[in-house]
C-alpha cells in the first residue's frame, strides 16, 4: 500500500481512501485513490487513457466514460467550489496529467489524524443531537407540513431547458425573457468554465469564452443592457461587465474582486451587490461601484456568522441575503437607506441558492432537497416543491411565475446478472433517460416492475424479460419517496406500493385501477430471503454475495465497479436465477424549468 504523501495542501492517504486538508477530510472511492496514486507517482508526466485504464482495471473491460468520471470525481474532491489550483489537466486527444506538487508526508501526520479523529467524534455527537432535535421538529409540526405537501406537490409542471454534455449551472434570465445565461462546463471542449446565453425564441446560442480563464456566474442588468460575470484564473478574481447584444470591437471591462464569493447581483446601474471577507475574516454583503472599484459594507455580521448570496429586491432599495450560523440559516432583508435588518425566514440547514420571485417580498430558496418561499406573516418557510436530486443554483423565469433550476444528474439504471454462472457478466436490465429503481422480479421471474422518478411524478412500470416491451402501470402527480417498495401478489395481475413517506399503501392493478391496502391481509407476502445478496462496500463499488448450501461465510460473485444506489434495492428471482439491483452514476448537470400548473 502507497504511503502517505502531500498533494499541494491536500495529505493523501491511501490506506484509508482518504483526503485530508485542515479540518476537511473527503472519502475516495477505491479505484479513484489508486488512479490518484499512480498519476502521482510521476508528476508532471502525460498518461494516456489506455495507460490509465490498464493500470487501474486491468481485469475488467470498462468504457472510456469511467475513467472520465473517475478524473472529475477527482477535480471536484480535491477542488470542491472549483476556484482552487488545477490539479489533473487534460492533454486533448492525448490524455491527462497531476501538475500539482507531489511531496513526502511529515512524520506529524499520524498525530494529526489523532486529532481529526477526537473533532470527527465531537462532530458525530453534535450531529446526533441536531439531528435528534430535528426529527423532533418535524414530528412536531407534520400535520402542518403534510397540509402544505399535499397543496404545493402537484403546483409544478417541468422540462428540460439544457441536455448537453457536462455540467450547465448558475442560470440568469434577462428582465425582457428573451436570454438564458448559465455557467457551463464540458472535459471534451475545454479545461475552463465558459458562458453560454441561449436565445429563447430563436434558439440559438452564443458562447463567451476565455482561454485560461474560468467564467461563471452570469447576472443580467437591471435593463438587460449588460451581462457581469466572474473571470477567475490561479491568481486573481474579476468581476467582467459585457454589453449585451455583443457588437464587433465590444470588450468587456474588467474589475479586480479579489476573495469575492461566487454568486452575486445587481444593485442598480452602476453598482454590484458581492460578499467578501472583512479584516475580521468574516463574509459580508458589500456594495462594489463600477466605475469607481470603491466598495461600501452594508451588512455587519458576527464573528460566526457568515453573509452569502446577496439578491436586490423588487423594491430596489431593499437587499435580501442569507446568513450561516452555527445552527443553520437565516434569510435577512436590509433597507439600503436606513440600514434597517429585518428576519424573513429561519432555517435550520444550509440554504444553497436564493431569488426573488413575484411581486412584493416573496423569495425562493433551495435548503435540503426541497424548494421553498417565505411568507409575508410568518418567519416560518413555506414549502413549494420537492427538487429530489441535487440543485446548486436557481432562477427566476423565463416566462412569469416559472423557476430555472440547476439539477445534477444521475444516471441510475437498474442492472442485473444472470445467477447460472460465476463467469456471467453483468448487464443493463432497465435503461433509461429517467431514474430508474426499486426492481421487483414477478414470481416465476419473467416481468421486472420498477418506478421512475421525474420532477413531480412517480411512474409505475413493468418489464417483460424476455421481450424487452414495457407496460406503464400507473402514474402519480408526486415522486415516490427514496424507500418506496413495489411487490408482486400470487397472480401476476397486481403489485403492491409500499410508500410509506409519499404516495401510501396502494395495490396497483395492471388493467388500470388503484386501491388503499388497509391492513395486512391485503399485502402479499414479503419475499422470502434469497442466498444471494448485493452489497455496498464503498462510494463507487459494490459486491454480489452468496450463501453457501451448507453454511459458512458468504462468498463474492462478482465485484461491481458501480455505485450501488441504496444498497437494498435489489430482488432476486430464484426461480429465473437472476439478481436485479440498482446503480448511480453521476453524469453532470441540466437546466431545468418548472413552470406552475394552469
Amino acid at each position: 500500500m502507497a504511503k502517505d504523501y502531500l498533494l499541494d495542501q491536500w495529505l493523501v492517504r491511501p490506506s484509508l481512501n482518504r483526503l485530508e486538508k485542515q479540518e476537511v477530510e473527503t472519502k475516495l472511492a477505491p479505484k479513484f485513490m489508486q488512479l490518484l496514486v499512480y498519476m502521482s507517482s510521476k508528476p508532471g508526466q502525460l498518461f494516456t487513457r489506455e495507460q490509465l485504464l490498464n493500470e487501474v482495471w486491468p481485469e475488467v473491460h470498462v468504457v472510456d466514460a469511467v475513467l472520465t468520471r473517475a478524473v472529475s470525481e477527482l477535480r471536484r474532491s480535491l477542488d470542491p467550489d472549483g476556484d482552487g489550483p488545477v490539479f489533473i489537466e487534460t492533454i486533448p486527444k492525448s490524455g491527462y496529467r497531476l501538475v500539482a506538487t507531489v511531496a513526502e508526508a511529515p512524520e506529524s501526520s499520524a498525530p494529526a489524524k489523532a486529532r481529526v479523529d477526537r473533532r470527527k467524534i465531537l462532530r458525530m455527537a453534535t450531529a446526533i443531537l441536531f439531528v435528534a432535535a430535528v426529527v423532533l421538529h418535524f414530528f412536531i409540526v407534520d400535520s402542518r407540513l403534510q397540509r402544505d405537501t399535499d397543496r404545493y406537490a402537484a403546483a409544478f409542471s417541468s422540462y428540460l431547458l439544457t441536455q448537453m454534455p457536462g455540467e450547465e449551472f448558475e442560470p440568469s434570465t434577462s428582465p425582457d425573457g428573451q436570454w438564458i445565461a448559465y455557467a457551463r462546463y464540458a472535459e471534451e471542449e475545454s479545461d475552463f468554465l465558459f458562458l453560454e446565453v441561449h436565445n429563447l425564441a430563436t434558439g440559438n446560442t452564443r458562447m463567451i469564452r476565455e482561454e485560461g480563464y474560468h467564467l461563471r456566474a452570469p447576472r443580467w442588468s437591471p435593463d438587460g443592457a449588460r451581462l457581469a460575470y466572474r473571470r477567475d484564473d490561479q491568481e486573481s478574481d474579476f468581476i467582467s461587465v459585457q454589453n449585451w447584444p455583443q457588437q464587433a470591437g465590444d470588450t468587456p471591462t474588467h474589475m479586480p474582486c479579489n476573495s469575492c464569493e461566487a454568486l452575486f447581483d445587481w444593485a442598480g446601474e452602476t453598482s454590484l451587490l458581492v460578499s467578501l471577507p472583512t479584516v475580521s475574516g468574516q463574509n459580508a454583503i458589500h456594495t462594489l461601484d463600477l466605475a469607481t472599484g470603491a466598495m461600501q459594507q452594508l451588512t455587519f455580521p458576527e464573528p460566526s456568522e457568515q453573509d452569502i448570496l446577496p439578491v436586490l429586491m423588487n423594491t430596489a432599495d431593499d437587499v435580501a441575503f442569507v446568513r450561516r450560523t452555527v445552527s443553520g440559516s437565516r434569510i435577512l432583508q436590509i433597507d439600503r437607506a436606513g440600514g434597517q435588518l429585518e428576519t424573513l425566514a429561519e432555517v435550520e440547514s444550509t440554504v444553497s441558492g436564493l431569488a426573488s420571485y413575484g411581486q412584493g417580498r416573496s423569495l425562493l430558496f433551495i435548503a435540503g432537497e426541497s424548494l421553498w418561499r417565505t411568507a409575508a406573516d410568518t418567519m416560518e418557510p413555506q414549502w413549494v416543491t420537492l427538487l429530489g436530486q441535487t440543485v446548486s443554483s436557481l432562477d427566476t423565469g423565463p416566462l412569469a411565475g416559472e423557476i430555472t433550476l440547476s439539477k445534477a444528474v444521475y444516471d441510475i439504471d437498474i442492472h442485473g446478472l444472470d445467477l447460472n454462472g460465476q463467469d456471467a457478466s453483468v448487464a443493463i436490465l432497465v435503461d433509461s433517460a429517467e431514474v430508474s429503481r426499486s426492481p421487483s422480479f414477478s414470481n416465476d421471474g419473467s416481468e421486472l416492475a420498477f418506478l421512475t422518478n421525474q420532477p413531480g411524478r412517480c411512474e409505475i412500470w413493468v418489464e417483460n424479460m424476455s421481450s424487452g416491451t414495457r407496460q406503464l402501470v400507473h402514474v402519480f402527480d408526486a415522486m415516490c419517496s427514496r424507500s418506496a417498495e413495489l411487490r408482486w401478489y400470487a397472480d401476476g395481475l397486481n403489485l403492491l406500493l409500499l410508500d410509506e413517506q409519499g404516495n401510501g399503501q396502494l395495490k396497483l392493478s395492471r388493467a388500470g385501477g388503484v386501491s388503499a391496502v388497509l391492513n395486512e391481509t391485503d399485502m402479499p407476502p414479503p419475499y422470502q430471503p434469497s442466498k444471494f445478496s448485493v452489497e455496498d462496500v464503498g462510494e463507487a463499488s459494490g459486491r454480489i454475495m452468496h450463501l453457501p448450501d451448507g453454511g459458512g461465510d458468504p462468498e463474492v460473485i462478482s465485484p461491481l465497479e458501480l455505485r450501488i444506489f441504496d444498497g437494498f434495492q435489489y430482488s432476486v428471482s430464484d426461480a429465473a436465477n437472476k439478481i436485479a439491483f440498482t446503480v448511480q452514476g453521476y453524469v453532470g448537470s441540466d437546466l431545468i424549468v418548472l413552470r406552475p400548473r394552469q
